[in-house]
C-alpha cells in the first residue's frame, strides 16, 4: 500500500528541486502535498516537518495549518494508551 505514496513522495523531492527556492508558492504546495503522503503512510514525524517548511514559507497558509493539525491528532491516536 505504500509502494504509491513512497513513489509520490519521490516525485515531490523531483518537483522542489525543479521549483527552486525562488518560487515559494509552488514549494509550499509541493511540501504540504508531500505531507499528505507522509499522513497517509502514518509517518505522522516526516509529515509535521514538510508542513512546517511549508508554514516557514508561508506562514498564512490555511491547507499547511489544516494538514499539520489532522497529522498531529493522528500521532496522538497512533500513541499507545499507558
Amino acid at each position: 500500500m505504500t509502494g504509491h505514496y513512497s513513489e509520490s513522495i519521490m516525485c515531490c523531492d523531483k518537483a522542489l528541486e525543479l521549483a527552486g527556492e525562488d518560487n515559494e508558492a509552488t514549494t509550499s504546495f509541493i511540501y504540504v502535498r508531500k505531507a499528505k503522503c507522509f499522513i497517509l503512510m502514518g509517518n505522522f514525524e516526516n509529515a509535521i516537518q514538510c508542513l512546517d517548511k511549508a508554514l516557514a514559507i508561508d506562514p498564512q497558509d490555511a491547507s499547511a495549518w489544516e494538514w499539520r493539525g489532522r497529522a498531529m491528532f493522528e500521532q496522538a491516536r497512533a500513541l499507545p494508551l499507558s
